[in-house]
């Protein structure tokens, strides 16, 4: 079904073998039909890929339009988007059909801002404790950059995370934790960006840990 778009001159929605909608101000059409021939090798790695992928990002969608800026020039992409071909293209290691997310190379946020050495993560009976090298902060003269700390967990499809968990110059943040009926294993970030929001750093991998169960 299509719908008429009188403002914009055209339609939008399927047309035959097509589909026409908006994206970013700007108007995106693609072919769709049925594929009867069976996949290759290569799109079945594709698309293990692309599950993956998306299983990583899905739960920590609402923090890609802060850690992902979009560049002036780019047309028809999201923030999704480009945290999908990333990671896409650097954190899927293996080959078909043994395919698995290296973590440690996973990003959640991509930008110029610096990230200082001595970034961790550790437990603390709430949760996770994340901490920097607060004399190097100082150093960048950037003390009021937030910092943003992400908890993944693969075994549960889930994330929790904070956008704004602290600023640098606390030099550690906490990110509480809910308490599990038995151990789940925790991917841990933390990146920093600018008080407006406007620019943010590469996401820094802070280590695995396994929060304990009840």
């Amino acid at each position: 079904m299509s719908k008429s778009n009188k403002s914009e001159g055209g339609f939008t929605g399927k047309m035959g073998g097509t589909v026409v909608y908006k994206l970013n101000g700007q108007w995106v059409k693609r072919t769709i039909g049925t594929i009867t021939k069976p996949p290759s090798i290569a799109q079945l790695a594709c698309r293990e890929k692309m599950r993956l992928v998306t299983a990583c990002l899905k739960p920590v969608k609402d923090l890609l339009p802060v850690g992902f800026k979009i560049p002036r020039h780019a047309k028809a992409v999201t923030p999704y988007n480009l945290a999908c071909r990333y990671n896409l293209n650097h954190a899927v290691t293996g080959q078909y059909p043994e395919l698995r997310i290296e973590y440690a190379k996973v990003l959640f946020a991509e930008g110029t801002i610096p990230v200082v050495t001595g970034c961790k993560a550790e437990l603390s009976s709430k949760g996770g404790r994340y901490s920097w090298d607060k004399t190097e902060d100082s150093k960048l003269e950037r003390s009021n950059d937030q910092v943003m700390v992400i908890a993944c967990l693969p075994g549960e499809m889930d994330a929790k995370f904070q956008i704004c968990a602290g600023t640098r110059n606390h030099g550690e943040v906490l990110l509480p934790l809910p308490k599990y009926k038995t151990p789940v294993v925790l991917e841990t970030y933390l990146a920093f960006i600018s008080a407006n929001q406007k620019l943010t750093s590469n996401s820094f991998y802070t280590g695995q840990l396994i929060w304990g169960g009840k």
